[in-house]
C-alpha cells in the first residue's frame, strides 16, 4: 500500500489531497480501506480546523 499527500496552492489557502493505493481486493483489503477512509477524513478535517480562520469555521 502507498499513500501520497499532495499540497497545492489554492488562492490564500492550501489544498491538501491524500490518495492511497494498493489495497488488496479482498475482504481484509476492503476492511482496511474503509477504516482508513473514515480515519483519514477525520484527520484531514482536524487539520483543516487547526489552520482555518475563525470566520471560516461553522458555528458551534
Amino acid at each position: 500500500m502507498t499513500s501520497f499527500i499532495e499540497l497545492e496552492p489554492a488562492g490564500d489557502a492550501t489544498r491538501v489531497r491524500l490518495t492511497s493505493t494498493g489495497y488488496p481486493d479482498n475482504e481484509g483489503g476492503r476492511a482496511l480501506l474503509s477504516f482508513f477512509a473514515k480515519g483519514n477524513a477525520a484527520t484531514l478535517d482536524a487539520l483543516r480546523r487547526s489552520f482555518a480562520k475563525p470566520e471560516d469555521l461553522p458555528a458551534p
